[in-house]
């Protein structure tokens, strides 16, 4: 397998979270809301948004890669759509007081 088929599957699998033998869809959920607070929740709104878009267009590409790689259609170790659909619905949340609101 080639680099970039490996980095693609890493990707779609958020790292061992898709990898999980059972329930990787909820692996990849826990993972997406543990990352929330460090990699999503600091950023300002636009910035936020900038990264879901980037992210929600990666995904879809990289998860028809993984089908065509994998031979089946939508496995479900591809958890990267689990991590965009946490961070859009945490989107509202993320106001710049929110931290100290708890």
């Amino acid at each position: 397998m080639r680099f970039q088929d490996s980095c693609t599957l890493a990707f779609c699998r958020l790292g061992i979270a898709g990898l999980a033998p059972r329930a990787p869809g909820t692996w990849g959920t826990a993972l997406a809301c543990l990352m929330a607070p460090v990699c999503f929740l600091p950023l300002g709104l636009g910035w936020r948004v900038l990264l879901l878009m980037a992210l929600f267009a990666a995904g879809g590409v990289a998860a028809g890669r993984a089908e065509t790689l994998l031979g089946r259609k939508d496995p479900g170790e591809v958890v990267i759509d689990e991590l965009v659909g946490v961070w859009l619905v945490l989107l509202p949340f993320a106001h710049p007081d929110f931290w100290l609101i708890l």
